[in-house]
């Protein structure tokens, strides 16, 4: 009896909302019991079923909680462990059968979108912009203005992931691929392995470590008395624990060996921003 109760509400079962759990099983590997007793639940079934029929309600974030259930969300899930599937409509519309497909954008993420979107910058975007190919008939300042741009952004992505685990993420330059062999050729006399646009790329970014790092060097425990606090000796502890830390993680991040490759490139080509390295590095150390 109880197994016809079952069959009968999976066949009753809303077909926009089948489809979502459909891609959800697959894309999680999971069971189909698990999206069975997702539905089983009135709450979460209305979460769904709420996103399917009110043209408002936009977005859908499933991921799987710490006991392994299956629970959807309208906002991203900031504490989640694992996979989040993503359903987001194209507009403000109630879902139609046999046009879901047309009517949203599904796929997954992990719980580290910033992450996801340094790669796609790295691996995709860039290559795919540098790539000769598509640069025919471009002037060689749209080129270069491209490059400045894409720097900013993944100066910026490093930023928000540094801000995130609260440590400060030192950006490489976009010109990174081939600087060890760069590097061994610098070595060895050869100064024009370094072209200019490579050049340009690592002085560019010692500028953005050394104000970084400078930044840091600068932070100063009596901070937390300002606007009238009045902090607990703990709070000194923390602070210097922090930067200790920091300083830790940053000095790991110089040495590095891109990190140290930049700097004997930039003493091989004799460049003045090779000094600046040197006097980031000792502010570390």
């Amino acid at each position: 009896m109880a197994e016809e109760k079952k069959k009968k509400d999976e066949k009753e079962e809303d077909p926009c909302s089948a489809f979502v759990g459909r891609y959800v099983i697959k894309t999680m590997r999971l069971k189909d019991e698990k999206w069975q007793k997702l539905i089983g639940n009135e709450e979460l079934r209305t979460i769904v079923m709420d996103w399917v029929m009110q043209p408002a309600v936009m977005k859908l974030f499933i991921t799987l909680n710490n006991a392994g259930a299956l629970v959807p969300s309208y906002h991203f899930p900031s504490n989640a462990k694992g996979k989040i599937c993503y359903f987001v409509k194209i507009s403000e519309m109630a879902l139609e059968i046999g046009k879901i497909r047309e009517q949203i954008i599904y796929g997954d993420l992990t719980p580290n979108p910033i992450d996801d979107l340094s790669i796609l910058v790295d691996e995709i975007f860039y290559p795919m912009i540098n790539n000769p190919q598509n640069q025919e008939g471009w002037p060689t300042a749209i080129v270069k203005d491209i490059d400045n741009h894409v720097q900013e952004l993944r100066n910026i992505i490093s930023e928000v992931k540094g801000n995130i685990i609260n440590q400060t993420l030192l950006p490489m330059p976009i010109a990174i691929d081939n600087i060890m062999q760069v590097g061994e050729e610098v070595l060895e006399g050869n100064i024009d392995a370094c072209s200019l646009k490579m050049k340009n790329s690592l002085e560019g970014i010692i500028i953005k470590w050394a104000c970084q790092i400078n930044d840091v060097l600068k932070e100063d425990s009596a901070q937390a008395f300002k606007d009238g606090r009045h902090p607990t000796p703990v709070e000194e502890i923390n602070f210097w624990e922090s930067r200790q830390k920091n300083l830790r993680n940053i000095y790991a991040q110089l040495t590095e060996p891109k990190s140290r490759q930049i700097g004997i490139i930039l003493e091989g080509i004799d460049s003045v921003y090779s000094t600046s390295f040197k006097n980031t590095f000792k502010g570390v150390v």
